[in-house]
């Protein structure tokens, strides 16, 4: 009797474990959304170029706003004024121009002006008086396709005109040069 007693014992319990290990599978996905990230700054010569998103964001622009020109660096071919960082994370990349103007100063009847070169990554722009002058070459283009965040950072640099400078009135010129990223 104990033969029997143990033999369905075993058959109960056989069949339980057969019943339970049925196949069976459970699954979710993971997802999310990457929104674009596009950033420029100009920052001081000699700033650690960033490796990643969260130091970009840590950078900060250079102080003052203004890069001055005086009589003691006006002959410095190349001066760096600033230090250009661009990042994207455009899947089809980004380029960065660059554009210039002449320093100006108003006279009673127009202006007088100071040109100068400036020079940033592939570009060079030669101002030109009165005319806003865009660089005949970008200053940056990334990568047809990007993988992942790219960042980009050169030096910024002005050679003044010295003839220009030396033969100045006086007054205050201002003259400016602007960056643009445009994701592709």
């Amino acid at each position: 009797m104990k033969k029997n007693i143990i033999a369905v014992l075993l058959v109960i319990a056989l069949s339980t474990a057969a019943a339970f290990a049925a196949d069976a599978s459970s699954e979710f996905q993971v997802q999310t959304q990457v929104n674009g990230k596009h950033g420029l700054k100009l920052v001081a010569p000699g700033t650690t170029t960033p490796t990643n998103y969260g130091q970009f964001n840590n950078l900060s622009e250079a102080t003052p706003a203004i890069f001055t020109i005086n009589d003691t660096n006006y002959t410095t071919d190349n001066l760096v004024a600033r230090k250009m960082v661009a990042m994207s994370n455009n899947r089809t990349g980004y380029v960065v121009t660059m554009s210039a103007s002449a320093m100006a100063s108003a006279l009673t009847s127009g202006s007088a002006y100071i040109n100068y070169v400036v020079t940033a990554g592939g570009a060079t722009v030669t101002t030109s008086n009165a005319t806003v002058v865009d660089a005949a070459a970008a200053v940056y283009s990334s990568p047809a396709e990007l993988s992942s965040l790219d960042i980009y950072a050169t030096d910024v640099a002005i050679t003044v005109n010295e003839s220009n400078y030396e033969a100045a009135v006086t007054g205050t010129y201002t003259g400016t040069v602007t960056f643009n990223l445009t994701a592709n």
